[in-house]
């Protein structure tokens, strides 16, 4: 099942990959829809159902709104757009029943299962919970009792049924992202979530004013830990040095692993300077933890209106880490330009 999600485009240039896919799915989608509703509008236009027709054609309209929308712009569509396409989708599924009775009663069963596959869950459940209850009230209307009771039982399985499974699938592939998303030594993020939450980064310092902060860490001399302590002893002090970090610092705070005992931290809505103290602080602390056994070097780069993407803001941390290195460990250095030109000597 392939989990439409309108809310979570992804930004980052290393996904916009996913981004063209999703786009994709969006305008295969609107085909399909548009080529089962055209001939469907057209019968009904012959047949006189100007009401039904009405409908379908608005359905079909506020569907190409939509995907030119997202085909220009690269985007998710204005939430106007969607509740416009919504509303019309729930009455082109359920005005028919009035006009035609069972034969209009017909078309509700798919369009109830295609919304729970398609849609997010929330927007889903209201979407079919209005279809099932206008569909149940055209038929209570227009219908000889005995039908209207098969019909409306029909749609209460199919409505029951489909929402029970396509939100286990949906919960399935929830735990599935998180467990891919997380390091499952130490609990902290991996690298493969890193470049969207750091692009989301500079669209709030665009758009909110909203500056954050990266620091890079780096346990000093790691290599005698597993020389002289084994590699189990190794493990455990990485673990131990993002146990500290976590809860040293706020829930807003991102915790990665890059690899190895390299640790990234990303400090939300902070400027430089409140950063620096609190990755000072985080230095002392991991220096004193005698789980860790050794000291640790930091690396730390603001966000700034001149850094080109997420690429040279990870290469500014990664420099001022090299620099703490370079001065005697156990120390952070915050990027400043001068520090380019020392390391490229």
């Amino acid at each position: 099942m392939y989990q439409f999600e309108l809310s979570k485009w992804n930004s980052a240039q290393a996904f916009q990959r996913e981004n063209r896919f999703k786009i994709r799915v969006w305008l295969f989608i609107i085909t399909i829809c548009c080529c089962v509703y055209t001939p469907l509008t057209l019968i009904n236009y012959a047949s006189g159902l100007y009401v039904i027709c009405a409908f379908n054609v608005a359905f079909i309209v506020s569907l190409l709104t939509t995907g030119t929308f997202v085909y220009l712009t690269k985007e998710e569509p204005p939430a106007l757009v969607v509740l416009i396409t919504l509303v019309t989708l729930v009455f082109s599924a359920t005005i028919p029943i009035y006009f035609m009775g069972i034969t209009g009663a017909l078309w509700c069963h798919p369009i109830i299962a295609a919304v729970f596959f398609v849609l997010p869950w929330r927007v889903a459940f209201f979407t079919n919970t209005a279809i099932f209850s206008f569909a149940c009230a055209f038929c209570i209307m227009v219908l000889e009792p005995k039908l209207s009771i098969r019909i409306i039982t029909s749609l209460v399985a199919t409505y029951l049924l489909v929402g029970f499974f396509s939100a286990r699938i949906r919960r399935i592939q929830r735990q599935l992202r998180e467990a891919s998303n997380v390091d499952p030594m130490t609990g902290a993020y991996n690298r493969r979530l890193l470049p969207d939450m750091l692009q989301d980064s500079f669209s709030k310092l665009k758009y909110d004013q909203e500056s954050s902060v990266i620091a890079v860490f780096d346990l000093d001399y790691f290599k005698h830990i597993n020389d002289n302590r084994g590699h189990a002893a190794g493990d455990l002090a990485i673990i131990e040095m993002v146990e500290e970090i976590k809860s040293n610092t706020r829930n807003v705070d991102n915790v990665y692993r890059l690899g190895g005992d390299e640790i990234l931290l990303h400090l939300r809505d902070i400027g430089e300077a409140e950063g620096y103290r609190l990755v000072s602080k985080l230095v002392v602390i991991l220096g004193n933890n005698e789980v860790i056994g050794t000291s640790s070097s930091a690396g730390l780069a603001s966000l700034s209106s001149d850094i080109n993407g997420v690429d040279e803001w990870l290469h500014r941390a990664d420099v001022a880490l090299y620099k703490a290195k370079e001065y005697g460990r156990n120390r952070v250095v915050a990027w400043r330009p001068e520090l380019e030109s020392m390391t490229l000597q």
